[in-house]
């Protein structure tokens, strides 16, 4: 994220040959490394080289972890993201759907749901045509809202951070309201007592 490709393809090198070394290739743990080295790769512009990462993890995840596990879908966002980039849409879609089915059955997982929704308003931006891309993003947009509203009123840790996180994605699709609700909502967390 800092621009120094260099030093990330050497720390992904790094990693990867550790997680061998340690026995750890085959293991959640090992998983874990994929994904972080596939996220250093995606950042450093080489989403095609994250993708295997990504499915790597995937199998083990898949393998050894509760279907409902939210690692699973940050996994499937992950995926989703690589794959808009590569625009293979199609897959895309699936893996953010894929997300939210697993979002929905856990608890306080509203600042999750809304990431996904702006996604895919995101992903409805570059595949749907114009009046209909609107309409979805509009729907995408205002159920991303009411995850935030919840998540605010349950005082969910990680409301403000999302929120300052959604608000761009926000103002980007023409919802200055809605950002502006957030941007409040978010500030006024920023005066409460912990």
């Amino acid at each position: 994220m800092q621009g120094r490709k260099e030093e990330t393809l050497s720390a992904i090198d790094r990693l990867l040959k550790a997680t061998k070394q340690m026995n750890l290739s085959d293991t959640v743990s090992g998983a874990t490394a994929y994904i972080n080295a596939a996220t250093g790769c995606k950042s450093a512009d080489m989403a095609a080289e994250a993708l295997p990462l990504y499915e790597k993890a995937l199998v083990i995840y898949m393998r050894d972890l509760s279907p409902a596990d939210t690692r699973i879908s940050a996994l499937y966002n992950n995926m989703a993201l690589t794959l808009m980039e590569l625009k293979d849409y199609d897959r895309s879609r699936e893996f953010f759907l894929k997300a939210l089915d697993i979002l929905f059955v856990n608890e306080n997982s509203e600042n999750e749901q809304a990431i996904t929704l702006l996604n895919l308003a995101d992903l409805a931006e570059k595949t749907m045509p114009q009046e209909e891309a609107e309409e979805k993003i509009a729907e995408y947009i205002e159920k991303a809202k009411e995850k935030l509203d919840e998540s605010f009123l349950k005082k969910n840790t990680g409301f403000k951070f999302t929120a300052e996180k959604c608000i761009p994605a926000i103002k980007y699709h023409g919802y200055f309201l809605v950002a502006m609700d957030l941007e409040e909502k978010a500030a006024a967390l920023s005066f409460r007592k912990i």
